[in-house]
């Protein structure tokens, strides 16, 4: 296989892995599930990665290199460090953070609002 074949089935696989993880979670996703995804044997998922954890560690480092690179590219970083600190767009906020309260009963304790 040529050099550029690697690399492809690699990311085709990286790829699938990312689907699995936000379709069944990283939890339940089994590196069989990655290889079908994938269109590859469960061994040639191995061969490009040890195990899942070493994927999940992967896939991780993959999308905090990309937030990484994005706030480079919006924030300016000449301003001082209290400056740069933005409200967060993630999907993985649902909602805005909440202010937290001291816990009546518990001093020592913060607690958010009421749930819903």
């Amino acid at each position: 296989m040529a050099t550029n074949d690697l690399v492809q089935a690699r990311q085709r696989i990286f790829k699938a892995a990312i689907g699995c993880f936000q379709q069944y979670g990283l939890r339940r996703t089994t590196m069989d599930d990655v290889a079908a995804a994938a269109g590859v044997s469960r061994k040639t998922v191995y061969n490009y990665f040890t195990n899942k954890t070493g994927l999940v560690a992967e896939v991780i480092f993959d999308e905090a290199r990309r937030v990484n690179a994005r706030a480079r590219r919006t924030l300016d970083l000449d301003l001082p460090g209290p400056a740069l600190i933005v409200e967060p767009s993630s999907p993985c906020w649902p909602r805005p953070p909440v202010a937290l309260h001291r816990h009546p009963a518990q001093p020592g304790r913060l607690r958010g609002p009421p749930p819903r």
